[in-house]
């Protein structure tokens, strides 16, 4: 089974609501709709400058280093 058959597998079908804010980036609004409606932990991507924590709610918004860093210390 390949990664993305894994994950369409294991995953959650989420019907996400905009947000109220606008992002520096307008491209990168879907993927914070869906981590808000899907009440996620976190977020994580190697572009953290257009997710303001002002803007990301109670979503974490890591890089994938500080989500490897998290997971090997047992936080995740």
């Amino acid at each position: 089974m390949s990664t993305l058959d894994q994950l369409e597998y294991s995953g959650w079908t989420i019907a996400a609501e905009p947000v109220p804010l606008r992002l520096p980036d307008p491209d990168d609004e879907p993927f914070l709709e869906v981590a808000l409606s899907g009440a996620v932990d976190a977020l994580v991507t190697g572009n953290i400058a257009h997710f303001p924590v002002q803007r990301s709610g109670d979503v974490a918004v890591l890089t994938p280093a500080e989500l490897i860093e998290r997971y090997r210390s047992g936080i995740v």
